[in-house]
């Protein structure tokens, strides 16, 4: 049984006989819609239609082909091991905010480390690490600063360092 063929099968089992005149052509234009579609996004996609899809009535073509693009996405970010930034403003500032207050190398690492996926991935903009790995620069020079002083300090005598 070809992937869509299945998928329908599914629909009648999830959702009963379509109320239809001509049962065979409905099932025709929906078997149409979904063909080409691997036959593990079809599954999801049924997974996806049986938890939201409210009503014991078949779901319109349009929302089996909603669910099909959302199995793909769910598909495409769980190969990738990246998980989707929901605010994406928050998450850039949390990630600026922690190199900029950084306390080590080890630090700066982890966030850019956080970055670069996603960069890689073109899930962020080309910009956006350019500015993180500059942004660490500044805190790297920072913190040498900060470690000179502290041995000068140190080598004059003073107690406060």
């Amino acid at each position: 049984m070809k992937p869509e063929q299945k998928f329908v099968a599914r629909l009648s089992i999830l959702f009963g006989e379509p109320n239809t005149k001509n049962l065979t052509a409905m099932l025709a234009e929906y078997e149409n819609a979904v063909k080409r579609q691997s036959a593990s996004t079809l599954h999801m996609a049924g997974d996806i239609l049986a938890r939201t899809h409210k009503v014991r009535t078949w779901p319109t073509i349009a929302e089996v082909l909603d669910a099909v693009s959302k199995a793909k996405k769910s598909a495409k970010y769980a190969s990738s091991g990246l998980v989707p930034i929901e605010n994406f403003d928050a998450w850039w500032r949390d990630r600026t905010n922690r190199i900029s207050h950084a306390r080590s190398e080890t630090e700066i690492q982890a966030e850019i480390a956080e970055i670069e996926p996603y960069w890689q991935a073109k899930w962020i903009h080309p910009d956006r690490m350019p500015q993180a790995q500059q942004l660490a620069d500044e805190r790297r020079k920072e913190l040498r600063m900060q470690r000179a002083k502290t041995t000068i300090g140190r080598m004059v005598g003073e107690r406060d360092v």
